[in-house]
């Protein structure tokens, strides 16, 4: 439970204190998983992986939203000089729209799958949410 909270917080309490939260909500996972009373709990070594997998595409969505950010700023800027084309800076905010978006609802499933943890279910992330980087150690995707 508290390797999906972890990350819930980091994003919480670190996105209004610093912005980093959403870029570091994959470290205390980390850290929760190589202690070492939790080495060898397949249970608790699952969740930190799915908790894990969320903070790795947190982080990459939000670095796609500041390009779409910093692309619709520039195209706005583009098409009010010289009278570029609209559609950059449509894409631009659409990307950084669509990132607010999957956002949102990760912050949701880590809700969710701290009270799955919580109760002792397996449970894993849709793939939407957390692309599967880490792997089980049955060698399987989590």
């Amino acid at each position: 439970m508290w390797t999906h909270l972890s990350a819930l917080i980091t994003i919480v309490v670190g996105s209004s204190v610093c912005c980093l939260g959403w870029a570091l909500s994959w470290v205390p996972p980390l850290i929760i998983r190589g202690n070492e009373q939790n080495k060898y709990d397949p249970f608790i070594r699952h969740h930190a992986a799915q908790a894990m997998n969320f903070g790795i595409t947190a982080a990459v969505t939000v670095l796609l939203g500041g390009i779409g950010y910093a692309g619709g700023i520039g195209g706005m800027i583009w098409h009010g000089e010289d009278g570029g084309p609209i559609a950059v800076p449509i894409a631009g905010f659409g990307l950084l729209g669509l990132c607010a978006i999957h956002m949102l609802i990760g912050i949701i499933f880590c809700a969710i799958g701290a009270g799955k943890a919580n109760s002792g279910q397996w449970w894993r992330y849709p793939r939407f949410v957390a692309l599967p980087f880490l792997k089980s150690e049955q060698g399987e995707q989590v």
